[in-house]
């Protein structure tokens, strides 16, 4: 019984910290994009249509963030199948 729990915690996943680190990062700048995004699209319509187009931006990221937790991390992180796309029921 202690050889298979010894033999658990040796298979348990580390964390790095460059990666989580790299990830952090990543996520900060796609989330620093956003607004960026939003004026661009802002100085392309009408003064009154403004608000509106940088609403819809930061309300997309909302919708794309909550789909990303339901279902995007099952598909990006799951066991493979066919080595084409991930699907874990665990993870939904």
């Amino acid at each position: 019984m202690a050889s298979a729990i010894t033999t658990l915690a040796a298979d348990a996943p580390t964390l790095s910290a460059a990666n989580t680190g790299f990830m952090l990062i990543c996520s900060a700048l796609v989330m620093l994009m956003t607004p960026g995004l939003a004026f661009f699209y802002g100085g392309m319509v009408r003064v009154k249509s403004s608000l509106n187009m940088l609403m819809m931006s930061f309300i997309s990221l909302g919708i794309v963030t909550i789909l990303w937790v339901l279902y995007g991390f099952s598909l990006a992180f799951g066991t493979d199948s066919g080595s084409l796309i991930g699907w874990s029921s665990d993870y939904v």
